[in-house]
């Protein structure tokens, strides 16, 4: 399965939703590592920003540190987990006009039609009924049953 993820990875890894959720980005993580699946990852959004902060933050004894470590080795420089993408645009005329997409969110969108993503996982309500009919899942209802297997 190929996942887009939003920028909900970092903030719940930076501790900014708290420790359990902390500890759930890195479980999330190492189950997409165990299993056949890669996260899309695209250059010059706001994912890959939010990760550069996050990487300035965690220092030796951030509690981040770790799941940083673990997506740069494991993700970043494993084309086989991490599918780096060059988005060819992050404009609104991009993005599916019918679709109403707020600006910000456009490179969702273009992230999951250029990569023939299988499903895009989000914390953003709007965004999820925006995009009804596309594969787009809320991200404490995906959470639970991928990280135990299921």
């Amino acid at each position: 399965m190929k996942l887009v993820v939003d920028e909900w990875l970092w903030a719940d890894a930076g501790g900014e939703n708290g420790p359990e959720r902390q500890k759930d980005s890195l479980r999330f993580l190492e189950a997409v590592f165990q299993r056949c699946d890669k996260i899309v990852i695209p250059k010059g959004t706001p994912f890959v920003h939010k990760f550069h902060e996050l990487c300035k933050r965690a220092g030796s004894n951030h509690p981040a540190r770790p799941i940083v470590r673990y997506f740069v080795e494991k993700f970043l420089r494993n084309s086989e987990k991490g599918e780096l993408l060059k988005l060819p645009t992050n404009g609104p005329e991009q993005a599916n006009p019918k679709d109403h997409v707020k600006p910000d969110d456009h490179y969702l969108v273009l992230t999951l039609e250029q990569s023939q993503a299988d499903r895009l996982v989000t914390t953003d309500g709007p965004l999820i009924a925006t995009l009804r009919g596309l594969p787009v899942v809320h991200r404490d209802e995906f959470l639970p049953n991928y990280i135990s297997g299921n």
